[in-house]
């Protein structure tokens, strides 16, 4: 299956390894949910103008339309959201067309972190307020990351040690978000969330199977072998177990 971004060249050459990247994402989310809307992807890049202390940010944003057949029978629309500073974050916004509201869903969320800085404060305001610009859902109550938990699954399971694969493990949050509100359409975030998290092992353990059932362990390089060291993966034969 072809994916398309539809985008301008200096755009195209300014993010290559994230384009590649979310177009395995969409590939695969469009492979196993029928049906399913992505109508965009967006990178937000920082840029102070001000050469004042690097905690204040203003903030870019780069959209790229996503070739699908979207109708409005559809109770959620995703958009992809990889925001870059010194390396680059993975988050996904769910359109509820039911329920009128937009969600944003990130899974390293620690909501007392953010509030102490300045640039992740400014990047959950520029989000808001770009809302009805991005996807045109200017009557819908915005859900920001906090008001779903005050901290994400990526985090909680990476601070109470249950592996290193949690480090790098945001782009397969998103992935496995998706399929969680397409499986629980009458579950409001915070409920699914809180559902999800109240059996940290049995999540930890149905996330990993999801990353290695999914195929797409080389989204990022040392996953693979974290999974061939828990014998969840056989990276030699390359063989799922």
């Amino acid at each position: 299956m072809r994916i398309k971004l539809k985008h301008d060249k200096w755009e195209n050459d300014r993010f290559p390894n994230l384009q590649k990247s979310v177009k395995q994402r969409i590939r695969w989310v469009k492979r196993v949910i029928k049906r399913v809307c992505i109508k965009n992807y967006y990178i937000l890049y920082p840029v102070n103008h001000r050469k004042e202390p690097m905690s204040r940010y203003d903030w870019k944003l780069y959209s790229y339309k996503v070739d699908n057949d979207c109708d409005n029978s559809s109770q959620f629309e995703f958009a992809f959201l990889d925001w870059v500073d010194k390396g680059s974050h993975s988050v996904i916004l769910v359109v509820d067309h039911h329920n009128k509201t937009v969600e944003l869903f990130d899974p390293a969320i620690d909501a007392d972190y953010f509030r102490k800085h300045d640039k992740l404060q400014t990047l959950g305001d520029y989000i808001q307020n770009r809302l009805s610009e991005m996807l045109g859902a200017e009557e819908y109550k915005y859900i920001p990351p906090e008001k779903i938990c005050l901290k994400g699954p990526q985090y909680l399971l990476l601070l109470e040690k249950y592996g290193n694969i949690h480090q790098k493990s945001c782009q397969y949050w998103t992935l496995f978000w998706i399929c969680q509100r397409v499986k629980n359409p009458k579950l409001k975030p915070s409920e699914l969330l809180e559902k999800l998290l109240s059996d940290k092992d049995k999540l930890n353990g149905d996330f990993l199977m999801f990353i290695a059932k999914s195929g797409l362990e080389t989204l990022h390089n040392d996953v693979p072998k974290t999974l061939a060291s828990l014998q969840i993966l056989d990276t030699y034969h390359n063989r799922r177990m």
